[in-house]
């Protein structure tokens, strides 16, 4: 099996191809964004090259159906698209340079994410190390804010925590372990507004006074955060917000 890319108009397509000795036909199909072929292992790289050619045009719609799809709920680290921070709406800036440079920062002033990549860096490469970048930032920006949040808010609830650990997950934003008293939030967190995130930690502390989702603990959170239930419908509502 071997993987590599081809170039079809304005995109670079990855391709993954498998010899099969007892096959008598190809099949090319797309699965997620990988273009796939199996081949017979006497059906020659020339004649396979041929075949793409042939089937060029259905190849880059159907890819672009995939990428466009993929689009919706992921950045490609394009100038210009939205990125969010602090749940506001910053717009991203990319710039290519020579060398091996790769950087991101966040000019707050002026509401933009700026990323730096080689000028030679291939479409998939781009994402992978987009992607790696920016976790690392969400990361660090993350624990900046519950170094000040989560201890104030400890105070304010009169409950105590060992310690707490930030993961990147998208599935959920906190969770706690009643037993060790040892709470986990997602680096996503600095991509919410501040009612949210405030929201979101009281929630994991009051599961170290109430650890099952109960009368008495929503009445603890209430308590806090009056307008929970609006929030949480909010945070469900509008997840693509935090996707990368």
């Amino acid at each position: 099996m071997s993987q590599y890319y081809i170039q079809i108009k304005d995109k670079e397509i990855p391709i993954q191809v498998r010899n099969y000795k007892n096959s008598n036909r190809v099949k090319i199909y797309f699965r997620e964004n990988i273009l796939h072929i199996s081949k017979p292992t006497y059906f020659s790289k020339n004649h396979l090259i041929k075949m793409i050619k042939e089937n060029e045009e259905k190849i880059y719609e159907e890819y672009l159906a995939l990428w466009n799809k993929d689009n919706l709920n992921q950045k490609h680290w394009y100038t210009g698209e939205i990125f969010y921070y602090k749940g506001e709406p910053f717009e991203e800036q990319v710039f290519y340079q020579k060398g091996e440079k790769l950087a991101v920062r966040i000019d707050k002033q002026n509401k933009k994410l700026i990323l730096y990549f080689p000028e030679k860096i291939k479409e998939e490469e781009k994402k992978k190390y987009g992607d790696k970048l920016v976790k690392k930032l969400l990361k660090q920006e993350t624990k900046n804010m519950l170094e000040t949040k989560l201890p104030e808010w400890a105070k304010k609830m009169n409950l105590a925590y060992n310690g707490y650990q930030v993961r990147d997950t998208v599935s959920k934003y906190g969770s706690c372990a009643f037993k060790t008293k040892m709470l986990y939030f997602s680096a996503r967190l600095i991509m919410l507004a501040e009612r949210e995130a405030d929201a979101i930690i009281v929630h994991e502390l009051a599961h170290l006074e109430q650890p099952n989702h109960q009368k008495p603990f929503y009445d603890l959170v209430k308590s806090y955060i009056p307008d929970y239930d609006e929030i949480h419908q909010e945070l469900k509502k509008n997840q693509k917000r935090i996707m990368i």
